[in-house]
C-alpha cells in the first residue's frame, strides 16, 4: 500500500526542482458508487429540463402585454364574465411559466451542484507552477494513484 509520501517523491523524481509537488485529500468527494449515481441522477435532471423547456417554448413570451390588454379589456366591458374568464386564463398562463422557469431555475443549480462533485476523486497529486497548481493524477486510492504517477 502507498503512502503519501512515498508518492510525494515519485513526484519530486519526475518534476523540476523548482516546482512543489504535494498530494491532496479531497474530502468531499464520492465514492464511484455514489458518483455513477450521481451520473444517473444528471441524465434524469437533463431529460427533465429538457421536457420543461419544451412546455415553455408552447406558453406566450410577452407576459406584461398579454395582461394589460386583458385587464384593459375586462375594464373597458365592466367585469364581463366572460372577459373574466379570459383574463383568468392569461393570468394562469403567466403563473405556469414563471412555475416551469423556478422549476428549471432549481433542477439548474442541483446539476451544477453534482457536476461540480462528480468528477472529483478522493485524492489529487499536484505540482505548484509559478502562479497556479498542476494536477498531474487523480484516484479513489493512494496505490491507484501510486500507479498514475509512476506512467
Amino acid at each position: 500500500m502507498a503512502t503519501k509520501q512515498q508518492i510525494v517523491r515519485m513526484l519530486r523524481k519526475k518534476s523540476p526542482k523548482s516546482r512543489r509537488v504535494g498530494v491532496v485529500t479531497n474530502e468531499g468527494s464520492l465514492s464511484p458508487s455514489e458518483r455513477e449515481a450521481a451520473r444517473r441522477r444528471i441524465e434524469e435532471i437533463k431529460a427533465l429540463e429538457s421536457s420543461l423547456q419544451l412546455e415553455r417554448k408552447e406558453l406566450p413570451r410577452d407576459h406584461r402585454e398579454t395582461l394589460l390588454k386583458m385587464a384593459r379589456f375586462v375594464v373597458d366591458v365592466h367585469g364581463d364574465p366572460a372577459a373574466i374568464e379570459k383574463l383568468k386564463a392569461a393570468v394562469e398562463a403567466v403563473e405556469k411559466f414563471q412555475e416551469i422557469g423556478d422549476e428549471l431555475s432549481a433542477l439548474r443549480q442541483e446539476r451544477e451542484k453534482l457536476s461540480s462533485r462528480v468528477n472529483r476523486r478522493k485524492y489529487d497529486a499536484y505540482e505548484d507552477g509559478a502562479m497556479f497548481r498542476l494536477i498531474v493524477a487523480s484516484a479513489d486510492t493512494l496505490d491507484e494513484l501510486a500507479a498514475k504517477v509512476r506512467k
